[in-house]
């Protein structure tokens, strides 16, 4: 395993201080560089055992509905020394990009290392499914094998609520990219199953918890009336309060003031409403809460949160204090985007009495065949040279072998001075001229020398075209390979080892991008 610094890959200023800790950081998150900075927050966390009943019953029905045994762990959260750890996600066709599978599996990392730390208590990896989201566009595509499958239309409904028949183009195009390949059956045939399921939501439940049940995953849909009734007296604080643009802002601030730039601005309300099939926007103006073409008192708001709580839906903001009123978690594993914008959040929890969680950045893997790795280090090509510009390291690599090296500025020093001391000696009113030819003559031998790096790749084209191939295996465009492709050529070329690899490589506060062979 090779194993990069992010800090060589990421350049945002508030996700390379959180990595390396600083101290501007402790303002933002309770952050743990070890395990054994959880001690005093499990000792310290208490959910009420009513608020756990509600839990189990309503994932119990869930998992029933969908026809899935219950996890074997799930009466562990009855028990007051249980906690959960939770990852969440849009739900992507076919899991999206590799890092939809990488949260999940940092999250189950995390709560095995914890077990091992705290044998006393149990720990739950905790799936939190995005069902309340209604951006479609964000769900409805994947690439597999640089091909894009996607399932057009408009739809303005939380994406959960969607029936599955709706994307069933999808699993026709997946069958047909492994058509003359065996190795894509067994997956297929999970996401054959799950796509027999009436709603979105109950179908990414199905092929998750088919691909992670040995490991513990529990999976939630939060798009529930009994667990709205919980997160009830929350909504009605926003809509009186409107607490959370105002503790944002609060945070903003300090956010700025720190040197960072805020993810998200708040709006004056966060939440919409679930509208006739849509789900809407919530927008206030001189005291009237307008949903859609409707008008309502503040009263009259308050008395539908009070009757109908599931009707109402938090946006981005909002949803992390949901999730947290619900579940008795300790910590929230994101990516980089989440590590920001939860730091815009600690003054709206500490508002709202919800605890605060740790915020822990996900791993990141990549891989490489082992055969590229075994051609790339032959050729005596260091790792870290995988992440230098393609441009930049075919130049240096020129350079090297070729006998084409030469300095422009030094050789150009050497002349300058001989020239100039004898313009000193004779006429100093020629040392401008003299600046300025060897300006022209510096340029000339740039290009002179560009040109010799292009003719030397154009006669080792196979050479050079092969390491572009294996650098955009990992990262293209400045983009991680995990952020843009599928995990589902991976996985069907490895089976079930491909994520027992990543949970062996897991190690969530390395801050390193793993890079696995395959």
């Amino acid at each position: 395993m090779i194993n990069i610094p992010l800090e060589n890959i990421y350049s945002s200023k508030f996700l390379l201080d959180f990595i390396s800790r600083t101290s501007t950081m402790s303002g933002f998150h309770p952050m743990p560089n070890t395990i054994g900075n959880f001690k005093k927050v499990i000792d310290q966390k208490k959910f009420p055992s009513a608020k756990r009943t509600v839990l189990t019953q309503v994932v119990s029905k869930q998992y029933l509905n969908t026809g899935l045994e219950l996890p074997k762990n799930l009466n562990l959260l009855n028990e007051s020394n249980t906690f959960t750890v939770t990852t969440g996600h849009q739900l992507c066709l076919f899991g999206g990009p590799q890092f939809f599978i990488h949260k999940i599996v940092s999250t189950i990392s995390l709560a095995e290392k914890l077990k091992e730390s705290y044998p006393k208590h149990n720990f739950i990896p905790t799936f939190w499914m995005a069902t309340e989201d209604h951006d479609f566009d964000e769900i409805s595509s994947v690439f597999l094998f640089d091909k894009e499958i996607k399932v057009n239309g408009a739809n303005t409904q939380a994406v959960g609520r969607i029936k599955t028949e709706y994307f069933l183009s999808a699993i026709d195009e997946l069958r047909d990219l492994f058509k003359n390949d065996s190795r894509g059956n067994q997956l297929i045939s999970i996401f054959e199953k799950a796509f027999s399921m009436k709603y979105w939501s109950d179908c990414t439940r199905f092929w998750v918890d088919h691909l992670f049940r040995e490991y513990g995953l529990i999976v939630i849909d939060a798009d529930s009336k009994d667990f709205k009734n919980l997160f009830k007296e929350t909504i009605a604080l926003e809509v009186n309060k409107q607490f959370v643009q105002k503790c944002v802002m609060k945070s903003n601030k300090k956010i700025t003031n720190a040197g960072y730039t805020p993810k998200i601005n708040p709006r004056p309300l966060n939440l919409f409403y679930f509208n006739n099939g849509s789900r809407d926007r919530i927008v206030v103006e001189n005291e009237r809460y307008f949903i859609g073409e409707q008008n309502h008192s503040k009263k009259e708001i308050l008395q539908m949160i009070e009757r109908n709580p599931e009707n109402f839906s938090p946006n981005v903001l909002l949803r992390p204090l949901y999730q947290e009123c619900i579940l008795p978690n300790l910590a929230y594993v994101g990516g980089p985007a989440e590590v920001e914008y939860w730091s815009q959040l600690k003054d709206a929890f500490e508002y709202a009495k919800i605890d605060y969680p740790f915020v822990v950045l996900r791993d990141s893997f990549a891989w490489i065949k082992k055969k590229d790795l075994e051609w790339w280090r032959t050729n005596h090509l260091a790792d870290n040279d995988l992440f230098i510009d393609y441009n930049q390291l075919s130049k240096k690599i020129v350079l090297k072998n070729k006998n084409i090296s030469f300095d422009v500025s030094n050789e150009l020093n050497s002349i300058r001075n001989k020239i100039a001391q004898i313009i000193l000696e004779n006429d100093s009113s020629l040392d401008k001229m003299l600046e300025s030819e060897l300006k022209k003559f510096e340029n000339a031998l740039v290009k002179i020398q560009s040109k010799l790096v292009k003719s030397s790749k154009n006669k080792d084209e196979l050479f050079f075209a092969k390491i572009k191939k294996i650098q955009n295996s990992i990262i293209k465009d400045g983009i991680l390979v995990e952020r843009e492709n599928s995990f589902v050529p991976l996985f069907c070329e490895m089976g079930e080892q491909y994520i027992k690899q990543l949970l062996n490589a897991s190690e969530i506060f390395s801050s390193e991008l793993k890079i696995l062979s395959h």
